[in-house]
């Protein structure tokens, strides 16, 4: 016993601690260990920063971008709608005054009956009234009114040649019974007969002038 007691007093405190700060150092594998972890969380912060930038951020920028893009459709169809409304008033509109006036020009009703002539004054177009109705054109009348009425210039180009079309077929129709109408005529000025023929042509003149309002429901649109 004296032995032993004599060997743990010679120990010196200096060597027993530099055993117990060897005993508790880390060794090299708990520091690649260590570092290795390290990495690991680094990598799984980029890979998961780099995942949201190159697929949820997208997406979500995608998803803002078909909104606005949703916005704005429904709002160029309203505004294309108001359009189309304001252009079909529009052309209506023309329409309807381009027939009113041809239907009054063409149809002779524009021109004074002889009754309207003062007393001692003869018609200076030398013409009776029924030969000077019948001896309208259709044809010259109608398309020319197109031309004269230049309002009807402003619409879209398909529904000006589609109305102009319309106004020429009416046009043949009209100046071939026209000129049936005058054919029958020709001898008989001044009779009751002509001015019934051209009472009838010129009613024809503006049912058929008339139908072509009907022309505005069918343009393009």
């Amino acid at each position: 016993m004296r032995r032993v007691s004599e060997v743990r007093a010679n120990i010196s405190p200096q060597w027993i601690g530099q055993k117990k700060s060897v005993g508790t150092q880390p060794s090299r594998v708990d520091i690649w260990i260590s570092r290795i972890a390290s990495i690991s969380q680094t990598a799984i912060v980029l890979l998961t920063a780099a995942g949201f930038y190159f697929t949820v951020l997208p997406l979500y920028q995608k998803g803002l971008l078909e909104e606005a893009i949703a916005k704005k459709e429904v709002e160029f169809n309203e505004v294309t709608a108001a359009l189309e409304a304001t252009y079909g008033r529009f052309r209506h509109g023309q329409i309807k005054e381009y027939i009113f006036y041809v239907g009054s020009k063409c149809s002779g009703l524009l021109l004074p009956p002889p009754t309207q002539y003062p007393i001692g004054e003869s018609n200076p177009d030398k013409r009776p009234h029924a030969q000077q109705v019948l001896e309208i054109e259709a044809h010259d009348c109608l398309v020319g009114g197109l031309e004269e009425y230049g309002a009807l210039n402003d619409l879209r180009p398909e529904d000006l040649k589609q109305f102009r079309d319309s106004v020429i077929k009416i046009a043949v129709k009209l100046d071939q019974r026209r000129s049936s109408l005058l054919a029958q005529s020709i001898t008989q000025w001044g009779s009751r007969s002509s001015a019934v023929r051209a009472g009838e042509y010129s009613n024809l003149v503006r049912a058929e002038v008339e139908s072509l309002r009907t022309i505005h429901w069918n343009l393009t649109k």
